[in-house]
């Protein structure tokens, strides 16, 4: 079918065929065009996540389940009033079977990670008996780990309706100071602290992977290499460490911004890259610096259309820029991706 006969019959088809604009997918600003949708509810409030790649294996992690949830509740005990206690713990394995548990009932869990068979889980702290406040350690491993054997057991700690918004700063600390305690013990390849929202995506992605379209199979693989993003604070592993250069080179990279590159120990070769100061003062001009220092580093993937709640992402060139006029019909979105982000800067 050529051309013009397939237009002719898309515009039989469509009614608002004339009424929608055309444009190639990444030019379109899909998020204006989302949070103006009539009916939309308000963008959710930020959250301080934390997003962490680990080289553990399920037995591993099992053998380790005391520690996070201790460390989780040393955490909650110095950053809230409310008497949070871990509540329930879920699972469900690869073959679409699982269980849930009350928090202080963990050996199922254990035994299910021993097993080599979780695909999602979460644990899950609460004040009491009530879930309006919540706070969420979840796990996601590779699909398919036997054409995937390097893949890393994903971790991920986010909260609902938790900590006002004057404590992010002290939470994000804490948070950072966690995860450094974690590099060792957790074997951890990368990690990142930020304060965003979710983007509707799989559990546990990262706002980077939410906007890029980033599954978990297509990134467990490679975070020895490549990062998730590039946030306020982000554990630099060996394989980041290469890609960028070396830790000398990376200081001269973070330099020219003030960017802070903190050794962690004993945790091998590896480096936090932070911003200085607290994470509520991490604005728009810090975050695009951020990038242009980890862009070495960052997954190669272009970007193609995402279509949601803001993210605290700094756009490629040529892409998300388009608006449609409000009102419009959703557009006719033609096939097209723009730059990878990690290539240079031209």
């Amino acid at each position: 079918m050529d051309e013009e006969s397939r237009r002719a019959l898309e515009r039989a088809m469509d009614p608002l065929y004339d009424l929608r604009e055309e444009l190639p997918q990444h030019e379109f600003d899909a998020v204006d065009y989302f949070v103006r949708e009539p009916g939309r509810a308000p963008a959710p409030p930020p959250t301080v996540q934390a997003h962490l790649d680990s080289n553990l294996s399920q037995p591993d992690l099992a053998d380790r389940l005391d520690r996070i949830v201790a460390d989780m509740t040393e955490v909650l005990f110095r950053t809230t009033p409310l008497r949070m206690r871990l509540r329930n713990v879920s699972w469900v394995n690869r073959d679409g079977r699982g269980g849930g548990r009350p928090g202080e009932s963990r050996d199922d869990f254990a035994a299910a990670l021993r097993d080599n068979e979780v695909d999602l889980a979460s644990m899950m702290f609460t004040a009491g008996d009530e879930d309006q406040h919540r706070w969420y350690f979840q796990v996601q491993s590779h699909p398919w780990p036997e054409k995937e054997p390097d893949a890393a057991l994903r971790f991920s700690l986010s909260s609902m309706d938790l900590w006002p918004a004057d404590a992010t700063d002290a939470v994000a600390a804490e948070l950072l100071n966690l995860v450094v305690s974690w590099a060792g013990p957790l074997d951890l390849r990368t990690a990142a602290i930020t304060y965003d929202r979710g983007g509707g995506g799989v559990v546990g992605q990262s706002p980077y992977e939410c906007w890029y379209g980033i599954n978990t199979f297509e990134s467990t693989p490679i975070t020895r290499e490549r990062v998730r993003g590039y946030y306020w604070a982000n554990l630099l592993t060996a394989g980041h460490l290469e890609r960028l250069g070396g830790e000398d080179a990376l200081r001269n990279r973070a330099a020219p911004y003030g960017f802070l590159v903190e050794i962690v120990e004993p945790a091998g070769p590896a480096v936090v890259l932070r911003a200085p100061g607290p994470i509520t003062a991490f604005d728009d001009d810090r975050l695009a610096a951020m990038r242009e220092v980890l862009r070495p580093a960052l997954p190669s993937k272009p970007y193609v259309c995402y279509q949601g709640y803001p993210l605290r992402i700094v756009p490629d060139p040529g892409t998300a820029f388009r608006r449609v006029p409000p009102g419009s019909p959703f557009p006719r979105v033609l096939p097209g991706t723009g730059p990878a982000p990690d290539a240079p800067v031209r």
